[in-house]
Formats: C-alpha cells, sequence, structure tokens
C-alpha cells in the first residue's frame, strides 16, 4: 500500500499529473480572468463616454427647440427688426430641414 502512495507523489505519476493540471487549469482560469475584467473596464468607459455623449445631445437639441419655438413666436407676432425677422426665418428653415423634430 505504501507502494502505490510513493509511486502516486513520483514525478511520473497520476497524482503529481492531476495536480500539475490543475495548476495549468488555475493559471489559464486567472489569466481569462485578468482580461476579462480589463475588457469589462474598457467596456464601462466607453458605455460611460456614450452615455455623456447622449447627455450633452440631449441638452443641446433641447436649446435647439426652445431657440426654434421663440423665433415661431417672434415670426407669429411679426414685430420686431427685419435682421431678427430674417434670422429667425432662416433659423426655422434650418431646424425643419436637419430633421430635429
Amino acid at each position: 500500500m505504501k507502494e502505490n502512495h510513493e509511486a502516486g507523489l513520483k514525478k511520473g505519476g497520476w497524482k503529481w499529473k492531476i495536480l500539475a493540471l490543475l495548476l495549468i487549469i488555475a493559471i489559464g482560469g486567472s489569466i481569462y480572468l485578468y482580461y476579462w475584467y480589463q475588457d469589462t473596464n474598457r467596456l464601462r468607459q466607453q458605455a460611460q463616454t456614450v452615455i455623456k455623449k447622449a447627455e450633452t445631445y440631449d441638452a443641446l437639441k433641447s436649446k435647439i427647440k426652445t431657440e426654434y419655438d421663440r423665433c415661431q413666436v417672434f415670426i407669429s407676432q411679426q414685430e420686431g427688426s427685419f435682421g431678427n425677422f430674417e434670422y429667425c426665418k432662416g433659423y426655422t428653415n434650418w431646424y425643419k430641414t436637419t430633421n430635429l423634430n
């Protein structure tokens, strides 16, 4: 019985092979987890950048819509200077052609 135990611990024995295999699996798993973590962080940073851009776009779109509404009111009142009227007329045309509504 002691001989079987000693045979398993020898360098070519089956226990040594199992330990080597487990070590290789552990190292491989660690490498995979490291790259997975790095990739996840990269994707998270990209997502945060896209969210910031979307928030900026929404704010800009809101300001453009507010200016369009102001120009619509200005044009409908038919009051004010000719320069403001031409600006608002051009702005409303631009707004309609850019499909922001």
